[in-house]
């Protein structure tokens, strides 16, 4: 579709309106430079380029697996889409955030460090998990909190940035940032009303280049299983200890609703001869 869109703005003999079939896709892919392909962009396309993969029709003629190795399963999937066959849906083709906040309002006013805390490490782990959710890395964060601006005393407002070495998606390095900026926002004596942290300069994983002075980053594979086991049973079935249990300040989760599709568990029973038995009275 996007090729499509290409080859009509730069061809005004179609009147904005182009059919892409197998019978015109190669001249249509030889002048759509590889840039302009969707999921590519400027610093991929150095790369292609010094591959002598300049323009689409070149990359549709790769190995797709091969892609995949040298680069990411995205760009498989685009190679793949070039060379006709169908892998991504509409609902998939979304541009990445270019920056992630989560913040909330606090049940009750909090005045102790603790919950403060808590709150944050909350907010860093939730957007540790949007990052990775959208295959990005963190390279600088904000972790804030501030009084309420309706009271009639003076509103207190702190924000602390917190750059990272390593950009990273870890739940438990975000974890330990929020912790660390949790000790500079605090002040006793505060009615704290709202916390809230953002991930205001993103990478994406699959183009970021690690410092050759830099230590071994944590595996990956734990927070994939993290991931996992909350996208099952539900959020925050596993977390960081450090956002503690159910403090006061946090959302009840009471009348959660059964996961009648996910688990064994909470499958609905139905007891055929009773339901017969009433019909026949």
């Amino acid at each position: 579709a996007k090729a499509a869109n290409h080859y009509a703005k730069k061809n005004r003999e179609t009147g904005g309106v182009s059919v892409i079939d197998k019978q015109n896709i190669m001249p249509v892919l030889h002048t759509m430079a590889v840039e302009d392909v969707w999921g590519i962009g400027g610093r991929l396309g150095k790369k292609l380029r010094f591959m002598a993969i300049d323009n689409a029709w070149k990359l549709s003629q790769q190995p797709a697996k091969l892609m995949r190795q040298q680069f990411s399963v995205n760009i498989e999937r685009t190679v793949t889409e070039l060379q006709g066959k169908s892998c991504i849906t509409w609902d998939e083709v979304r541009s990445p955030k270019q920056q992630i906040f989560s913040t909330r309002a606090f049940g009750e006013k909090v005045t102790d460090y603790a919950s403060l805390e808590q709150s944050l490490v909350m907010h860093g782990e939730k957007v540790a998990r949007k990052a990775r959710k959208q295959g990005s890395l963190i390279k600088m964060m904000v972790a804030f909190a501030h009084s309420s601006p309706f009271s009639d005393a003076q509103v207190y407002r702190r924000n602390i940035h917190h750059g990272f070495f390593d950009a990273t998606a870890d739940s438990r390095d975000l974890a330990i940032a929020a912790s660390e900026a949790a000790k500079q926002i605090y002040r006793p004596g505060v009615l704290f009303h709202k916390s809230g942290v953002g991930a205001i300069e993103l990478v994406d994983n699959t183009m970021y280049q690690r410092d050759m002075f830099s230590v071994q980053g944590r595996d990956p594979r734990v927070m994939a299983a993290l991931d996992t086991i909350n996208q099952r049973y539900g959020p925050d079935s596993i977390s960081v200890a450090a956002k503690g249990i159910q403090g006061k300040w946090q959302m009840r989760r009471a009348m959660k609703s059964p996961n009648y599709t996910s688990s064994w568990q909470d499958m609905v029973r139905i007891n055929c001869n009773q339901v017969m038995t009433k019909e026949h009275e």
